[in-house]
């Protein structure tokens, strides 16, 4: 009777043990496949995020006309269809201008010939800055002037166009115009802004570029 219940007792302890070990294996196997899950919707969340994140629109600029560097009114439609960045400068600054124009200069070298991406720099002292003096001042920085424009007209359109269309402060005395950087998408839409003294900023403008430049619109 004794050594009927001692293996009693002892199987009950073996299905007991055997129970607890495959209970706990489910338990594992489980968090596994849920870690495993919770991996793979943070690898998509990340993927997802990458391919959607696009510059924004911001606005979209008006058109206008003013005097490029060849002598002639410039045409808007050379940038209709295209990417482009813009910058404000004046030919006598001795000062950010040519840091502004150094580094314009390197995004120019960033994208080739054929890539639709242009370069725009508004004189912001168009009563000095004829199309000669814009002209040899692009020419001093290795500026492709095919697709690097330099622009310049009556201050007062000038002054409108910094202020109500690129929406960025329009000073009367030049030597306080901005330094900022910005990025115009296809059809006069503005798609960014940024610090030409922040290096992230412009590995940001960079990649928002490349970004816009496989996109149509």
């Amino acid at each position: 009777m004794k050594k009927t219940k001692t293996t009693v007792t002892n199987t009950l302890v073996l299905v007991t043990f055997i129970l607890a070990y495959l209970a706990i294996s489910h338990f594992f196997k489980v968090e596994k496949s849920n870690s495993s899950m919770e991996e793979s919707r943070e690898v998509k969340v990340v993927e997802t995020g990458t391919k959607k994140s696009q510059p924004p629109v911001h606005r979209r600029l008006p058109k206008f006309d003013l005097i490029s560097s060849t002598g002639g009114l410039f045409d808007t439609e050379l940038l209709d269809n295209n990417i482009w960045i813009a910058n404000f400068i004046f030919t006598s600054c001795k000062s950010s201008c040519p840091v502004l124009t150094k580094k314009m200069k390197l995004f120019q070298d960033a994208f080739s010939e054929t890539a639709p991406v242009k370069f725009v720099s508004f004189s912001v002292d168009p009563e000095n800055d004829t199309p000669d003096k814009l002209k040899n001042y692009g020419k001093k920085y290795e500026a492709d002037l095919n697709r690097w424009y330099f622009l310049t007209g009556k201050w007062e359109k000038i002054k409108i166009l910094i202020k109500d269309g690129f929406q960025l402060g329009a000073p009367e005395d030049p030597m306080f115009h901005s330094n900022q950087f910005v990025l115009v998408g296809r059809k006069f839409r503005i798609r960014g802004y940024y610090e030409s003294d922040s290096p992230e900023a412009l590995r940001r403008l960079k990649r928002d570029i490349s970004f816009l430049i496989t996109k149509k619109y």
